[in-house]
């Protein structure tokens, strides 16, 4: 495997490049680029080694074949490309200062009465709308754990409304960090504390564990480094290790590996200490770092047994937030769908399981092995573009944060559900702000309206 290891080092080269260039002098772990090196490094160098010493590559547990030099080589070199030209297209559009400016300060006072106040309201929504889902799971027969596990079923199609108000409360709580991190009040400390566990609570109970990670503890963190304090890379380390534990092993075992068929009838410990036991095949053996997987699937069968897509699945990223009754025969999904129901029609089913065609996976699969340099650099400079929009002002911060975080879901699947969660999630900021907008109205109607986040001074 003497080209596959020559990869991987190329890999790490650029990976060591990209991590000096972007950290400098300070941990800027936060920046797109950063999180890319950091996201690669974990899914895609290490399920290469683990690939190149276990001779075996697929998309899931059950669906492993062997490898060859040529197709390892060729999958890790295109991820290595894409990483180098995601920082030629973020470096050639971000500005070049010595430091990001910091969020401007305005003279506008913070709203913590309306604040907290929105967030009850939204609080009440949140759990009115998974008290429905739970509801409707009863009825069909199901327990707790079997309703949270089929997240596909209730949020697919026209369900996702239902999301964007579970999420109401959720993103409500990034809005009152953003304004807690900034004051010295430790009882407002503790209530942000308490409001962050609600917001947990309700995100477990969507079964969905890139909601957790993704969609909060990750904007989380980054607000609390931007504006609190810096978070260091042992911290940082140390909290990614737990989280994995937590939310990669328990919470995966609870809401999803015991309901296997292999696992029926096995008490729910004994598959926890099972999983545990199983690393590192549990994360990089097809059960969840899979991107590089789908990358070597896609090159071994294209285009043999599927013709390149020529932008299909992009532009069925693109149109996602269309609602369906106005447009009935919108796609289905993008290249996930398209790669999963293509080779593994029987997995696909009723409720459209996917696997991950991956980030350069779905760029091979429209465009080939052109379309990889492209379509990184594409991204690259659009991904700096929002980073600098984003120090404009608090609340163009938190739209930045909240789609740079969720940048994971596309590395490592496709454009059509990455685009479907930022909509989800920004129409989800909208509500909340609307809700507080009404009771700021309502408790201020002689006052000038102010948001509870800052705006950018004119100058």
């Amino acid at each position: 495997m003497i080209w596959s290891t020559a990869a991987l080092f190329a890999l790490l080269l650029v990976l060591t490049l990209g991590l000096g260039v972007t950290l400098r002098a300070t941990f800027r772990w936060a920046s797109p680029v950063a999180l890319f090196c950091i996201w690669i490094f974990i899914f895609i160098f290490g399920d290469g080694i683990y690939t190149l010493i276990y001779q075996n590559f697929g998309p899931a547990e059950h669906y492993r074949f062997k490898v060859s030099d040529a197709s390892l080589a060729y999958g890790v070199s295109l991820w290595a490309i894409s990483l180098l030209f995601f920082m030629f297209g973020y470096y050639a559009i971000e500005k070049r200062k010595k430091s990001l400016p910091a969020i401007p300060k305005s003279r506008l006072q913070w709203g913590y009465s309306p604040l907290f106040l929105s967030l009850f309201f939204s609080l009440i929504i949140s759990i009115f709308t998974i008290l429905y889902v739970l509801v409707q799971g009863y009825s069909l027969g199901y327990n707790l754990a079997e309703t949270i596990s089929l997240r596909n079923h209730w949020f697919q199609d026209g369900g996702g409304f239902l999301l964007i108000f579970i999420q109401v409360f959720k993103f409500g709580v990034l809005v009152a960090a953003l304004a807690v991190f900034r004051s010295k009040d430790r009882a407002k400390n503790r209530i942000l504390i308490i409001l962050i566990l609600f917001a947990l609570i309700l995100d477990a109970l969507t079964g969905s564990r890139s909601a957790i990670v993704y969609g909060f503890l990750l904007p989380l963190a980054m607000i609390y480094h931007v504006v609190k304090k810096p978070i260091s890379s042992k911290k940082l380390v140390a909290v990614g290790i737990v989280l994995f534990l937590l939310v990669g092993v328990v919470y995966r075992t609870a809401v999803r590996d015991q309901f296997f068929e292999r696992n029926e009838g096995e008490p729910i410990n004994t598959i926890l200490w099972e999983n545990l036991g199983r690393m590192p095949e549990l994360f990089w053996g097809g059960a969840e770092a899979t991107s590089l997987d789908g990358t070597i699937d896609l090159i071994e069968r294209m285009p043999e047994q599927l013709e390149f897509q020529h932008g299909k699945t992009h532009i069925a990223g693109v149109t996602a937030p269309i609602p369906r009754p106005f447009w009935p025969g919108k796609p289905l999904g993008g290249g996930n769908s398209v790669y999963t129901s293509s080779f593994y029609p029987e997995d696909y089913g009723e409720i459209r399981v996917e696997f991950s065609a991956s980030f350069v996976g779905e760029l091979y699969m429209n465009y080939g092995a052109i379309g990889v340099p492209v379509g990184s650099a594409v991204v690259g400079g659009a991904s700096a573009s929002l980073y600098q929009w984003g120090r404009r002002s608090d609340l163009n911060f938190l739209i930045a944060v909240v789609i740079i975080s969720r940048m994971f879901s596309l590395w490592r699947g496709d454009l059509f559900n990455f685009i479907g969660q930022i909509v989800i999630q920004l129409l989800a900021i909208m509500l909340f702000l609307l809700i507080y907008s009404l009771i700021w109205l309502i408790m201020n109607r002689d006052g000038n309206f102010s948001l509870p986040i800052r705006k950018a001074d004119k100058s």
